[in-house]
């Protein structure tokens, strides 16, 4: 489930990593050039939603893997957050190895969701 970004959202990787920058508090970060969209912003999902709900043809079931739609490297993802936030906090990075496997299927949908920094400015 990827993290749900937008005004008063819960606790989650994006949330948390701005609050320990703006109190400036250490931030450990692995898997620095893997590449992260793993987040959607509320906007994003209120239109999916109104996308479903204006179609006519609604007994087709599909599965939809809500994520921004233009992926970014952690660790540029971090140098963003920092710049934004004009933080001079230093960031301890870990080299660790995940073994996750990626799933698409948004090729059955026309529905393109922001892409991870346009989510992160609506969030700032």
């Amino acid at each position: 489930m990827p993290a749900i970004i937008g005004k008063n959202c819960g606790d989650n990787f994006i949330k948390n990593t701005l609050s320990k920058l703006k109190k400036n508090l250490p931030i450990d970060i692995w898997n620095m050039n893997d590449n992260y969209n793993n987040l959607v912003h509320i906007n994003d999902l209120n239109k999916l939603i109104l996308h479903f709900i204006s179609k006519k043809n609604k007994r087709n079931k599909i599965i939809i893997d809500c994520l921004c739609s233009k992926s970014i490297k952690l660790k540029n993802l971090i140098i963003y957050l920092k710049k934004n936030l004009k933080s001079n906090l230093r960031i301890n990075y870990f080299a660790k190895k995940n073994n996750f496997k990626k799933v698409r299927f948004n090729s059955k949908i026309s529905y393109k969701f922001l892409s991870v920094k346009k989510a992160i400015d609506l969030l700032i």
